[in-house]
């Protein structure tokens, strides 16, 4: 075996003779057969095979001898295994189980064919279906190819589509094999059988497509040949440049206006030579007939195809031999449109008297000139006074409604905004958004086209449909260049966009603070207030933005504006947004204190006081220097909750800080005292899950407020307990500790408390309502009524759970779930639960417009889903309150509704 490997014939020759005299092998290796075979050794094959080898060997690493000897065209080797048993139609099973007859159609071996063919296995085929005929028409072996067609091989394998093979008449008229398709002629072929089902593929047509002048003439010379509207020859002639092909189909009374569907762009073979500038091939179409208005399936014309093509002198051809100029195609645009950026084509268009404010859905085409900023074909069509004024249609485009001006502003076309200012372009043009040419200019930061329009007389503080103008357009960061030259030229910074802000008050959230030093360095009052966001430093304290805060502070912006009802000072909204950074709060704080002497007194907004709101989102050591400042531990917001209130809402030492800090006063420090809607500090420590709270909040109030204390609603510490909470540190669930504790000591569970509807609710139906684990429903249905015997079992205490909103009530700080109750009234994005909606009218008066927001219910198909993997949507934000995370983490709980809609262009809001 090694030496037939190798090849070393010689050596081969000496072991075999010993081993066929002095060894008895009952069985040879089926590999050295075919190694013999491959080699072309005949004397050895022979030596082996007399002494018993076999001749239809097999082995999984090599093909049989009689592949072997084929692939090497070696005909004795051949008729020696013939002659010792070898099958002629053994099938090669380690490829694709071919006969040998392939395998001789497929190399072209003719003196093996004639052999083979004698055999009657001409018809033999691999498992793929291909046969000896099939390969040697692919591959042009045209002597095989006889001899396969003389020995009867059926030739419609030639045309027809097997197991996916493409037909060997495509390679036969591509390649091209014309000895071969003189073979398929003379066996009498149908050579007009449709080679493919898609795009339907033709012997002529593919001879036509690959420029094979001699194919062509064949087939159309046999005079069988056919003309195929669906596979038009002439058609790939012209896409090909053939020009000798195209007239001999020409002379062959081809039809010149005919199309195919295959790329609709190139239609007709007029519009394809067009397209692509055969000027002899458009001739020679254009002296058989052809039509210069004949449409591709496009509505494609060769006019409009000639200009894609950028071929002016075509284009000008067909105009002389009447092409309507003003045709258009299937989106409306004609030859003209698509001349925007040819200057040539545009030039041979506008002198033949093409309408140059023709419509389309993009616009005339000196729109589309300037939106591209096609500076010579815009100089071409002023000559001839084009609409300045056109505008772009409304298609859902970005630069829907702008005129020319507009897109030059916007994109930065300097040369073309100043040749278009001169023509009288009008300055002022609106977009449908409001923005002028400058607000474009400026909020695409394009400098150099904001100093060419601020040198012609113009509205500088022209606003858009925000109310903003230029100066609020500006990019973020803004360019300060930009700015000087608009404060310079005049441009108002004490203007109010329709959000009031000023453009301090805009930079300021922006967070810009290049331009904030900039802006709070002119004549500006640095305490206009905007709405319910407050004065600018309220801006920048609610981002937690020290160096604004800072610049603000230095140039004089006051730490005591306040409002009311709307917002508190600059320091107390630094903390009612609770998701900024504790670090930069605690730097802010005491920078307002400290240095600017910021009042911790001052009243205002939901909270009322700085220390109301400090409690809640403040760190410790924050909340002791504001009551080292002074701060009043007896005050009471709107809605009678005072500072003690909100500790009851957080920890013991929260609430232990404010009871050290009364001395012996507590009626000063209300412990004892109720909100306006009757709630005690009781209620709200039976929320936090915290039972040392609790516990320290019955030590101090106890004899005095009731395990069983109802609120104005009759809601006892109870009932409270079992509502989620889910804000300033609290658990997401109810706590099971603390209703054990609230039973514990006394607490009735059978009583009924009422929501805004008038429904009445008990610890039970309200811990279902909030989604309760088991522990906390056991717990609540193992006690006994105090007053009556109660059925647990009974409807009333049966309710579906509640669906979770992304919002927090602003009155009693909890998590609302079922229905939202929200006041489309103001912009305070203020919202009340289902408990505290009875209460509208008091705690958010003169607002009547609100609106009710569900589902009240998760669906069911949902429930089981929300119980594994409840959503952990942040809450709202409010000009007053927001929700808080006790590790600080950073998050935008800010509602759509507070949001504007980000605009094109930059325009502002």
């Amino acid at each position: 075996m090694a030496a037939g490997r190798s090849a070393e014939l010689k050596t081969l020759g000496i072991l075999l003779a010993y081993a066929t005299e002095n060894l008895h092998i009952a069985k040879w290796p089926g590999t050295l057969a075919s190694r013999l075979a491959y080699l072309g050794s005949s004397e050895h094959l022979k030596t082996i095979l007399q002494a018993g080898a076999d001749a239809n060997s097999t082995d999984p690493d090599c093909s049989p001898p009689l592949h072997c000897a084929i692939v090497r065209d070696e005909p004795a080797i051949l008729d020696t295994l013939i002659e010792h048993g070898a099958d002629p139609a053994v099938i090669n099973p380690n490829w694709v189980d071919t006969p040998p007859i392939v395998v001789a159609g497929k190399y072209g071996r003719a003196k093996i064919i004639d052999r083979l063919a004698k055999a009657a296995l001409v018809e033999a085929q691999d498992h793929e279906g291909r046969n000896a005929l099939w390969y040697a028409g692919g591959r042009g072996h045209h002597v095989v190819f006889q001899a396969l067609v003389k020995a009867g091989a059926n030739t419609e394998v030639l045309t027809a589509n097997v197991r996916e093979l493409r037909p060997a008449l495509i390679p036969i008229s591509g390649a091209p094999y014309p000895k071969c398709l003189k073979s398929v002629l003379d066996a009498g072929l149908d050579i007009n059988s449709k080679l493919r089902e898609i795009h339907s593929f033709h012997a002529l047509g593919i001879a036509a497509r690959s420029g094979h002048v001699e194919i062509c003439r064949m087939l159309l010379d046999h005079g069988t040949c056919k003309e195929f509207d669906d596979d038009s020859a002439l058609i790939h002639a012209t896409r090909a440049n053939n020009l000798e092909i195209v007239n001999m189909l020409l002379e062959e009374g081809h039809k010149v206006d005919v199309q195919l569907d295959d790329t609709p762009d190139h239609g007709t073979p007029l519009v394809a030579a067009a397209r692509a500038g055969y000027k002899d091939i458009v001739t020679a179409l254009l002296q058989k007939g052809a039509s210069v208005n004949y449409v591709a399936p496009k509505e494609i014309t060769p006019l409009r195809s000639a200009v894609l093509g950028g071929q002016p002198t075509i284009a000008k051809t067909f105009i002389d031999a009447g092409a309507d100029m003003n045709a258009v195609n299937d989106i409306g645009r004609s030859a003209i449109h698509s001349s925007y950026h040819r200057p040539d084509c545009m030039k041979v268009l506008v002198d033949a008297g093409a309408d140059i404010n023709l419509p389309s859905p993009d616009g005339t085409p000196f729109y589309l000139a300037s939106f591209f900023n096609q500076t010579k074909v815009v100089e071409l069509l002023l000559e001839h006074k084009p609409d300045l004024e056109t505008r772009c249609p409304d298609g859902g485009f970005i630069d829907s409604g702008y005129t020319p001006l507009h897109c030059a502003a916007s994109c930065g076309y300097n040369e073309l905004l100043r040749l278009l200012l001169e023509k009288g372009a009008d300055i002022e043009a609106r977009t449908p958004k409001g923005g002028t040419p400058l607000i474009l200019a400026v909020a695409t930061n394009n400098e150099e086209s904001v100093k060419i329009l601020l040198e012609y007389k113009l509205d500088i503080d022209a606003v858009d449909i925000w109310g903003g103008s230029a100066i609020f357009c500006l990019p973020n960061p803004a360019n300060l260049s930009v700015v000087r030259r608009l404060i310079n030229r005049g441009a108002s910074l004490t203007i109010r966009n329709n959000e009031k802000y000023t453009p301090l008050g805009r930079a300021v959230v922006n967070g810009d603070l290049p331009l904030v030093q900039m802006l709070s360095s002119q004549k500006v009052d640095l305490n206009a207030v905007a709405s319910e966001d407050g004065t600018a430093l309220h801006i920048a304290t609610e981002k937690c933005n020290v160096d604004i805060v800072k610049v603000l502070v230095e140039k004089g912006a006051s730490p005591d504006v306040a409002n009311s009802w709307m917002y508190g000072s600059p320091l107390q909204r630094l903390f009612e947004k609770y998701y900024t950074s504790a670090e930069n709060k605690d730097i802010i704080a005491r920078h307002l204190i400290n240095d600017a002497g910021a009042d911790v007194n001052v009243r205002g907004g939901n909270m009322g006081s700085v220390l109301s709101a400090a409690i809640l989102s403040g760190s410790i050591d924050m909340i002791k220097l504001i009551l080292k400042k002074g701060a009043d531990i007896g005050w009471q917001d709107l809605h009678g909750r005072r500072p003690i209130h909100y500790a009851a809402l957080k920890t013991a030492e929260h609430f232990r800080l404010l009871l050290e800090s009364s001395g012996d006063d507590e009626e000063r420090l209300g412990i004892t005292t109720k909100t306006k809607s009757g709630l005690t500090v009781l209620h709200f420590a039976a929320a936090t899950g915290r039972s040392d709270l609790v516990e320290l909040v019955l030590s101090h109030t106890s004899g005095i407020i009731s395990i069983n204390e109802p609120d104005d609603d009759g809601w006892t510490p109870l009932l409270w307990a079992c509502r989620v909470c889910e804000s300033w540190g609290t658990p997401k669930e109810i706590s099971p500790e603390i209703v054990k504790l609230l039973l514990d000591r006394g607490a009735d569970p059978s009583v009924r408390g009422r929501t805004c509807d008038d429904r009445e609710w008990s610890p039970l139906k309200m811990a279902r309502f909030h989604g309760a684990s088991q522990e906390v429903i056991e717990l609540l249905t193992a006690s006994p009524s105090k007053k009556r015997e109660d059925d647990w079992k009974s409807k009333f205490h049966v309710s579906k759970k509640a669906a979770r909103t992304t919002w927090f009530c602003d009155l009693c700080l909890f998590h609302v779930y079922g229905m939202l109750y929200f006041c489309n009234g103001c912009e305070l994005l203020y919202g009340l639960c289902f408990k505290c909606y009875r209460y509208r009218e008091e705690v958010h008066p003169y607002h009547d417009k609100w609106e009710e927001r569900g589902p009240e219910f998760v669906d069911d198909d949902e429930e089981e889903e929300e119980e594994k993997d409840e959503e952990e949507d942040d809450p709202k934000s409010s000009p007053g309150i927001e929700q808080v995370q006790d590790d600080d983490s950073e998050g935008d709980w800010s509602n759509d509704e507070a949001e504007g809609d980000e605009r094109a262009k930059g325009e502002s809001k």
